[in-house]
């Protein structure tokens, strides 16, 4: 049935586990569930190309929905994001501004990654905790995972 859910294990071969079940049972699945095991860019991207509704979890799916993530001022994912000027602000209010690109390799895939940057931390309260004593604060965002970790966030909740 289309509208029924498949409950896949994903691996770092999903590609070839998609393939073959499709070759193999001439089935397309149309949804797919997975633990927070496999939501990576590159699962991710796969599934969206093939035009598979994703309801594989990110690891931090569930930390975030809690309150004790939301209260933790120092994760960056609870920093306010001024998409005018591409800038980061911390709890004490400096801009970390993007800075230039990172490539990293995860999991044996290249992924892209924009470092942002402050150079305010020397006289900050928030120092010690926050830069860790550095006269710095350095991130990185990997933009292309967040936004369809965005998406599976959204269609998680409405599963839920």
């Amino acid at each position: 049935h289309p509208k029924m859910m498949l409950k896949v294990i994903l691996c770092a071969y999903t590609q070839k586990i998609y393939t073959s079940l499709e070759t193999n049972t001439g089935f397309r699945p149309l949804n797919l569930i997975a633990d927070a095991g496999y939501g990576s860019t590159y699962n991710y991207l796969y599934l969206k190309k093939q035009g598979i509704n994703i309801y594989v979890k990110y690891p931090l799916f569930f930390k975030e929905t809690k309150k004790r993530f939301k209260k933790q001022k120092f994760n960056r994912q609870n920093w306010a994001y001024d998409s005018v000027n591409d800038a980061y602000i911390c709890p004490s209010g400096e801009e970390l501004k993007y800075a230039y690109k990172r490539r990293k390799i995860k999991r044996k895939k290249l992924e892209f990654y924009k470092v942002y940057i402050t150079n305010n931390c020397s006289n900050c309260i928030f120092n010690k905790e926050c830069a860790k004593g550095k006269g710095y604060k350095k991130i990185y965002v990997n933009p292309v995972y967040e936004k369809l970790k965005e998406k599976v966030f959204i269609k998680r909740l409405k599963r839920c």
